[in-house]
């Protein structure tokens, strides 16, 4: 069996949404032929009509004997329902008309389902099979029902329009449907991956406080304004750089000194569990200015650290270009993007809060644990 990512699952379709959708479809089918044919008495094969609207009847009634109603299909099965609903559609159009049937639009339904809940290479092959339906409704069809004494002729290059504008349309909007769906699943993502280094943070921050490994020295935790990132940036620009930021929120960026003095790198020093907790909340949304952020920590109370993001040599935004110019970031990813002047030292029994405006307040008391004798 196939393994997940966590963030990532397959794009699974519920089948109760599409034999919903279908019998819509079958409402209206057979509606619009019974008016065509006893209202507007126009001829048409009515026998066949009903007969191809009854397959897609058929086809629900037996996949909801055959499956539950909360069963999510894989996108191979969805697809293979999607691509009989293409072919329903071209037989029932090849009966009324073809490409002069203004119903023709109706081939979009199925291939924009498909851009918002399947892999783009299912959307594509569902695409083609559309157009090609398209085009052999060109030149297959039964004559379009009109009144039998004044038989409508219309002409060739307005028949090759409305072939055209299908196909333009099944290529743009499909595409423009993909996107924004797109962009609503790294979004929600980004939230998950969030949410999943929140919750790991929470349950740190439960072992009682920063605990510094064998009673470490602790340098003044670094109050810094972590930056959630919502969607991939590689070699970002700065206009992609800030369309790429979910949110804000507290970073307590700990350091064990005397290791940080001891070793050729910061690995150890920073790397004990409780040392860099996240919290309390994302600020996000459209009016967030991420130069115009005000950070602030405090030590038992006391003031020990403030600054501003409009005070950064190098803004959020640089920061993100710079970086995704060494290493791609992805959804979910945070980047600590520095601290105001203030260091001190730490001690068991102190309280370390860091504010961000508009974010609030991560509080974190300090323990020292020493390792058992």
């Amino acid at each position: 069996m196939e393994a997940q990512h966590p963030l990532h699952p397959r794009r699974n379709v519920r089948l109760d949404t599409l034999v919903r959708l279908r019998w819509l479809a079958v409402i209206g089918q057979t509606a619009a032929v019974l008016v065509v044919h006893f209202v507007f008495d126009f001829t048409l094969p009515l026998t066949a009509c009903l007969l191809v609207i009854g397959c897609s009847a058929a086809l629900n009634l037996a996949l909801r004997l055959r499956f539950r109603p909360i069963e999510r299909l894989e996108p191979d099965r969805a697809a293979w329902l999607l691509a009989f609903d293409i072919v329903q559609l071209a037989l029932l159009l090849f009966l009324t008309g073809g490409v002069e049937n203004p119903f023709m639009f109706l081939f979009l339904g199925p291939v924009l389902i498909a851009a918002t809940a399947l892999p783009p290479r299912m959307t594509l092959m569902l695409g083609a099979l559309a157009a090609a339906c398209a085009t052999a409704l060109v030149f297959l069809h039964m004559p379009l029902p009109w009144v039998s004494d004044e038989p409508l002729t219309l002409p060739p290059i307005y028949l090759l329009g409305v072939w055209f504008s299908v196909l333009v349309a099944l290529g743009v909007i499909g595409a423009y449907a993909w996107q924004i769906a797109e962009e609503a699943r790294l979004l929600t993502d980004a939230l998950a991956a969030t949410e999943l280094v929140l919750a790991r943070e929470q349950h740190l921050s439960q072992l009682d406080g920063l605990a510094a490994a064998a009673a470490h020295e602790l340098g003044t935790p670094l109050s810094t304004i972590a930056v959630v990132v919502r969607e991939r940036l590689r070699r970002a620009t700065a206009e992609e750089a800030v369309r790429g930021v979910l949110g804000v929120t507290c970073a307590c960026d700990v350091t064990a000194r005397d290791l940080q003095r001891k070793d050729a790198t910061f690995a150890r020093a920073k790397s004990f569990d409780t040392f860099c907790p996240l919290g309390p909340g994302i600020l996000a949304g459209p009016g967030l200015d991420l130069g115009d952020l005000t950070v602030v920590t405090r030590l038992n109370g006391e003031e020990r650290q403030r600054g501003s993001t409009h005070a950064m040599v190098f803004g959020i935004v640089d920061l993100l270009v710079y970086a995704s110019r060494m290493m791609t970031l992805e959804p979910g990813d945070v980047l600590l993007t520095g601290t105001p002047g203030g260091v001190g030292q730490l001690a068991g029994g102190d309280l370390i809060e860091v504010e961000i405006s508009s974010v609030g307040v991560l509080a974190n008391p300090v323990e020292t644990w020493r390792q058992a004798p």
